[in-house]
């Protein structure tokens, strides 16, 4: 309470709090902890992809999955200019989701297209430091080798790649796409919000759709109710949360730290491997599970053990 000449100021102090969790999360926090809920949520996609794809043609499945969102499209407006939305959508969407559906739909299973997704980490390093001048920091330099070695185990070494396939090529035109689109969507600062995500899908189905019509023969052309299903989905985990979760992580967060989240990947899916699908756990699955956590956790704890900056308000 505040008395000012001879009138009663009252302040509503609650107003000039912060919420509970701002002295201990500041915004690079924040920015982690939505990428991995990202991540997460893209790991049990990599499920409704696979299972999508021996229902429908790949390209096919991928129109399903975007065309969910064309009637949200008439109640929310664009945030950003169409030029910037239709940049990252051919490139993020329909470049590295119509790769990883193709490579699905030619044999690669979850775990390996899940592995080699991760080369989409050097790539938004590379593409961050040329582009968008980023620094990497030292620690980088070390983490990013012990995280390509668990992978290396955590996948059965160099068993994994003893066939190169075209459906290889096309899980690794889609890390590319994948980080490409990243380094767009942190160039233009295109954030979270529900009417971004609508529109990026929106848009990329009415390209699909002509894609799809010029290039998948006619009579894989059909429509497939369980197909439709898994688009379902896959939209809602992918476009929708992951989507919403990974844009807002883009804008505090630099690729370094964006590199180590993703590495999460191919443990989400492998949990969900075992806990839905049934599958085994092995060994190296275990030790290289071990050693991309640790590797990953230098930059985590980095990024936890900084103090965050406490936010005074000014009283007047």
């Amino acid at each position: 309470m505040i008395t000012k000449g001879n009138n009663l100021v009252v302040k509503p102090v609650l107003t000039h709090q912060s919420p509970p969790l701002d002295p201990y999360l500041d915004d690079e926090k924040k920015g982690l902890l939505y990428g991995v809920a990202a991540v997460l949520l893209w790991g049990l996609t990599f499920i409704f992809v696979k299972k999508g794809v021996e229902c429908a043609h790949p390209l096919v499945f991928t129109l399903f999955r975007l065309a969910i969102a064309l009637p949200f499209m008439f109640f929310f407006r664009p945030k950003h200019s169409l030029i910037v939305l239709l940049s990252v959508t051919i490139v993020w969407n329909l470049g590295s989701f119509n790769l990883m559906a193709l490579a699905m739909g030619y044999g690669v299973n979850a775990s390996t297209a899940a592995f080699l997704q991760q080369t989409n980490t050097l790539f938004l390093i590379l593409l961050s430091v040329v582009f968008l001048k980023e620094k990497m920091p030292t620690s980088v330099f070390i983490s990013l080798p012990v995280a390509f070695v668990g992978l290396y185990i955590f996948f059965g070494g160099g068993s994994l790649l003893t066939n190169v396939s075209l459906g290889l090529v096309f899980v690794l035109g889609g890390a590319l796409a994948s980080a490409f689109g990243m380094l767009l969507l942190k160039k233009f600062k295109v954030g979270g919000s529900v009417s971004t995500v609508v529109w990026l899908a929106g848009l990329g189905a009415l390209i699909q759709g002509p894609l799809v019509w010029f290039s998948v023969p006619g009579e894989e052309i059909v429509f497939s109710a369980q197909a439709f299903g898994y688009g379902a989905g896959a939209f809602v985990l992918s476009n929708v949360f992951a989507s919403f979760f990974w844009l807002k992580s883009t804008q505090v967060l630099k690729g370094a730290s964006l590199s180590h989240i993703l590495f999460l990947i191919p443990l989400t899916v492998l949990a969900i491997d075992f806990f839905v699908m049934g599958a085994q756990i092995q060994v190296e699955h275990l030790v290289g599970g071990a050693v991309i956590l640790l590797a990953s956790s230098l930059r985590f704890v980095k990024i936890f053990r900084k103090k965050p900056v406490l936010k005074v308000s000014k009283e007047t």
